[in-house]
């Protein structure tokens, strides 16, 4: 037997490492398009980074296949120079393809980034069909609602995977602001710590604060909204202006949620001021119309004979002054929560007291106990929808129909 000249080991040492890389080529490019998929949307990848995997592996294949033909003609002559010269040629047509696939890959990103819509992410379903109004019209924008329009004031919600999904995704965020986001904080700076936040209650005054149970359920008093920006208690008792627990719930009120809308397209506008006139066109718009809406309920509001009221927790509060009617209890002092026993007695006793005219219940929460209270105290029940959820695709004057519905 002939022995094995030195080349040989030089070869299979080739072999091996060129065969080592083409795995590993496999395995990078796959790993690329998938963090392409993941971060940057680029649904080109889906097509051009296989290829460029295959390929890619196949130019080492390529080499190795040379380089066992050259073993073979060397000691054992079995590969004629046509096939050596064919294979060449296919390494040459494939090296031809890697590179155009590569310049793809490096152009077709800049376009696609071009082409991205600018991503407006909402926190709840009322500031997700502002925004939509306040927007319409700008094709270059895409706005998104992060919780589910189904699941009315977030109050206990927590966030899950796909909603940290969208705010890495999101460029802004538009929130209701005053505490109705709680379940935000440190999730939305690890999750976007450049995303440029829109708390659409800035600057708005006469906030108020919850009614009596709701403000023990949070260890403060509840106030209002009285002259030259002083506050009051329901009863009568004079407070300091901002004392309490702010009411977040202003999209119940037409009259508040017209200020909800000018405030996200005075920011809107300062962020993209290209499109500002739209924005402010828009907001006019949708001023009128909430406060041709405001201008109904406040004329219901001075046909009824008793002002006074029970709701299911502090979502109508905003409505109720708009209304002039007088907020004398709630049902569940925070949301979800349903009374004791003994605070459902409470509220009987309160209702008979003042002399309450109706209680009413809301879409988004169980009536039983609503019902009950009003049965046991004598007095009317009805259900009122403050428009805090809705359906996946509801038109734009959603929140007006359930109005006016009410």
């Amino acid at each position: 037997m002939q022995p094995i000249p030195r080349t040989s080991s030089i070869l299979r040492g080739r072999f091996f490492v060129r065969k080592t890389c083409a795995i590993a080529a496999r395995c990078a490019v796959f790993l690329c398009m998938i963090a392409h998929l993941l971060f940057t949307e680029m649904v080109f990848t889906i097509v051009v980074a296989p290829i460029i995997a295959n390929d890619f592996a196949i130019l080492i294949d390529g080499r190795i296949l040379l380089d066992r033909m050259q073993t073979h003609s060397q000691y054992q002559n079995s590969i004629s120079l046509q096939e050596e010269t064919m294979h060449t040629k296919e390494f040459r047509w494939r090296t031809a393809l890697i590179a155009c696939c590569l310049l793809l890959l490096f152009h077709l990103p800049q376009t696609v980034a071009a082409e991205r819509p600018y991503k407006i992410l909402t926190s709840t379903f009322p500031i997700y069909q502002i925004t939509r109004n306040i927007t319409q019209g700008n094709e270059a924008i895409e706005v998104d609602l992060l919780i589910p329009a189904q699941m009315g004031c977030p109050h206990d919600y927590a966030l899950v995977p796909q909603d940290m999904h969208k705010l890495a995704r999101a460029d802004v965020l538009i929130i209701n602001g005053l505490g109705m986001e709680e379940f935000l904080g440190a999730p939305l700076k690890k999750a976007n710590p450049k995303l440029t936040v829109i708390d659409s209650s800035s600057g708005i005054d006469q906030i108020l604060t919850y009614t009596p149970m709701e403000a023990e359920e949070h260890d403060h008093p509840a106030v209002e909204a009285g002259p030259h920006g002083a506050t009051t208690m329901h009863d009568g008792e004079h407070r300091l202006p901002h004392e309490g627990v702010p009411n977040p719930h202003l999209f119940a009120s037409p009259r508040m949620n017209a200020l909800l809308g000018s405030n996200i397209a005075r920011a809107l506008a300062r962020i993209d001021p290209a499109k500002a006139p739209l924005y402010t066109a828009n907001a006019r718009t949708y001023e009128q119309q909430m406060n041709h809406l405001a201008d109904t309920f406040t004329a219901l509001g001075n046909r009824l004979k008793n002002n006074r009221i029970v709701t299911q927790h502090g979502v109508f509060d905003y409505l109720a002054r708009d209304m002039g009617l007088a907020v004398i209890a709630v049902v569940q002092p925070h949301a979800g929560q349903e009374p004791s026993a003994s605070e459902i007695f409470s509220i009987v006793a309160t209702i008979k007291k003042k002399k309450a005219g109706a209680i009413f219940t809301e879409p988004q929460y169980p009536e039983a106990v609503g019902k009950t209270i009003a049965r046991e105290a004598s007095i009317a029940a009805a259900t009122l929808d403050p428009g805090a959820s809705g359906p996946e695709q509801a038109p734009l004057d959603y929140y007006e129909q359930v109005m006016r519905t009410n």
